[in-house]
């Protein structure tokens, strides 16, 4: 028991009643502070998510009530990306909207309605229809309308004096990609006096400014290689393979790159020391790996030539395979190369669009193909049919 007549005693039991008083306070106060910061955040995030949820359906009364064609284009891609208070994605619904503004002439939705043609999203792919609501969308004035427009006319139908005057036309709005284009009709005399120089100098405009897609860096890359408007400069070639490369995710373009123009190896320091040899016990030989049968790999390329052919039949509906070959190639791995030849018959999809089909059904197999493929457009005879000669490479 403390001696409470000791006045010293009391004083220190008062000063510790104080401290853990003190402490207490403080702790409770803390506590306090936190859950009514938590509980602001809480209000202001329901808060939040409320006027977003009550501006949306403010958004959808416009669209469908008041038939509000901006209205209409804008919860079309809301509700298109599924970037909505609901996290809703339909691209039917996203397609009846942009029907509806577009029946009332509205740019963007004119163009909306094409894009969703050229790609079947939404509703059937139709290149005709998707080619009318683009012309529509391009005679208002819509960049993009007129850009995908431009795109036709050069790989579809081949009426590259039209082209040309789209793409110059959307110079001021769409620099970039106009640009790019304008240096692809320079380059190749479509539409244009071919001047290897005028093509130089629109990819390299189209880059300053801002388009730094893959296809306009290899532009660049093939003009410095091939001295295309300007001096054979490897050094630079190799810069712009290595950068188209990191871009479009291809090895093989950064490969090329350090192939042209090496880049230079950090410097070691050297530092002398004294070593003293120590024998190494030998190692056994390794295994030699055994070349797999050419059965086996003409196995794997049929398989996958046929995969292909299933999966374009879907969109396409006319595709068969006649021929295949492969090889292989012993290096780091166990390589199968394989050639196959598509004919096919096709009205509304041009060859741009048709490589595209066929492209997407080989990066959909569960195959690693390190090597793009290629069209003949030529090859197309009177009755539509065309001869695809593909080429990959990949692993079993």
């Amino acid at each position: 028991m403390p001696d409470f007549d000791n006045p010293e005693i009391i004083r220190q039991i008062i000063i510790n009643a104080l401290i853990f008083t003190a402490v207490v306070g403080l702790i409770v106060l803390i506590c306090i502070l936190v859950y009514r910061y938590k509980h602001r955040v809480e209000i202001y995030a329901d808060s939040r998510d409320r006027y977003q949820e009550k501006q949306y359906k403010k958004l959808i009364d416009n669209a469908y009530t008041k038939g509000n064609a901006d209205a209409q284009v804008e919860l079309g891609d809301a509700v298109f990306t599924g970037d909505n208070p609901y996290k809703q994605q339909d691209y039917k619904k996203a397609f009846d909207l942009y029907l509806r503004a577009a029946k009332q002439n509205h740019p963007r939705g004119l163009y909306k309605v094409g894009y969703c043609y050229k790609y079947g999203i939404g509703t059937e792919l139709d290149n005709k229809k998707a080619i009318e609501y683009f012309t529509k969308a391009h005679t208002l004035k819509e960049t993009d309308g007129s850009y995908e427009l431009g795109l036709y006319y050069v790989f579809d139908t081949l009426e590259y004096d039209k082209a040309f005057k789209i793409f110059e036309s959307l110079e001021k709005n769409d620099k970039g990609r106009s640009l790019h284009m304008m240096g692809y009709c320079y380059q190749h005399g479509y539409g244009v006096t071919r001047s290897p120089s005028n093509a130089f100098r629109c990819y390299t405009e189209s880059e300053r400014a801002g388009y730094h897609d893959s296809r306009n860096l290899l532009a660049i890359a093939e003009c410095y290689e091939k001295g295309i408007g300007v001096t054979m400069n490897p050094k630079e070639a190799g810069s712009y393979y290595r950068a188209a490369g990191k871009v479009s995710g291809n090895e093989e373009y950064i490969k090329k790159g350090d192939k042209l123009a090496p880049l230079p190896k950090p410097e070691s320091k050297k530092t002398t020391t004294k070593t003293t040899t120590i024998p190494t016990p030998t190692k056994p030989a390794a295994p030699v790996r055994k070349r797999p049968s050419k059965k086996l790999y003409d196995k794997y390329a049929k398989e996958l030539g046929l995969a292909v052919q299933a999966g374009v039949n879907d969109r396409l509906e006319s595709i068969s395979m006649v021929d295949y070959s492969c090889g292989a190639v012993l290096g780091n791995g166990i390589y199968f190369t394989f050639k196959y030849y598509i004919r096919s018959e096709y009205k509304t999809v041009g060859p741009r669009r048709f490589n595209e089909i066929i492209w997407e059904e080989i990066n959909s197999n569960k195959r690693r193909i390190q090597e793009k493929s290629e069209y003949k457009e030529y090859d197309m005879d009177k009755e539509g049919k065309i001869e695809y000669d593909l080429s990959c490479k990949g692993t079993i």
